[in-house]
């Protein structure tokens, strides 16, 4: 469907759907050539602040140069700020939890970059972000469509030679740069049986050395298929 009309996105998903979501490395390809992640990215802010460095930055003397900084910097954003409706502050705030982004290789095409982000209660920000995405793009033409995958809707906008996609689902936002890889999530998402990059033995090696305590599991985790990438990249 083409035209200038949005339908509402980024609705608050319930706790079930959340619960209920399949972890992205089983949404994923097999043959998913770089996989990096962020397990929560509050938590991970929370773990920083904790750290020497971020201790530092609360000392008395520091605190109040970085506070400055930061002023400074929502001042020359403040421009931006009003373009896009959101504050600085409710940007940063937009990644609730997990984040991950991935490089694929779809059967046709040059290889396509994938990313995901938990928006949960940040869903608001996120829908204001998309809308005025949609404005931006509309001025300067840019051909969209939008297309139903089951239950899910997917917006994308063609450019000369690239390709702009994304979707929300369970309080999940998905971007990508292929249409086609984009469709591929949704099926494995919605219970279409195919092997995913957990189903990857090098990445179940690599995962496997990296799962941490139970108590405390690593907050960022990278993978990455070298030769793969390498022959995707380099024509033959």
């Amino acid at each position: 469907r083409r035209g200038t009309s949005r339908t509402p996105r980024c609705a608050r998903a319930p706790q079930a759907a959340l619960a209920d979501r399949p972890a992205i490395v089983r949404l994923l390809p097999k043959e998913t050539l770089v996989y990096a992640s962020v397990a929560n990215t509050k938590e991970l802010v929370q773990r920083f602040q904790e750290t020497g460095f971020g201790q530092m930055l609360q000392e008395p003397q520091i605190k109040p140069l970085f506070q400055q900084l930061y002023g400074n910097l929502r001042s020359e954003m403040a421009g931006l700020e009003e373009r896009l409706g959101v504050t600085l502050d409710e940007m940063l705030a937009l990644p609730s939890g997990a984040m991950a982004v991935a490089v694929i290789k779809p059967e046709e095409g040059p290889v396509s970059l994938v990313g995901f982000i938990e928006v949960q209660d940040q869903y608001v920000t996120a829908k204001k972000l998309l809308d005025r995405l949609d404005m931006e793009l509309a001025t300067r033409g840019v051909e969209f469509a939008e297309e139903q995958v089951g239950e899910t809707r997917i917006t994308y906008y063609q450019f000369r030679r690239q390709q702009l996609a994304y979707f929300d689902r369970d309080g999940v936002l998905v971007l990508g740069s292929n249409m086609g890889v984009l469709k591929d999530l949704l099926t494995t998402w919605d219970g279409g049986k195919k092997e995913c990059l957990a189903d990857n033995r090098s990445f179940a090696t690599v995962q496997s050395k990296c799962r941490g305590d139970a108590d405390d599991p690593p907050q960022m985790f990278w993978y990455a298929d070298r030769l793969g990438l390498v022959r995707a990249l380099v024509p033959a």
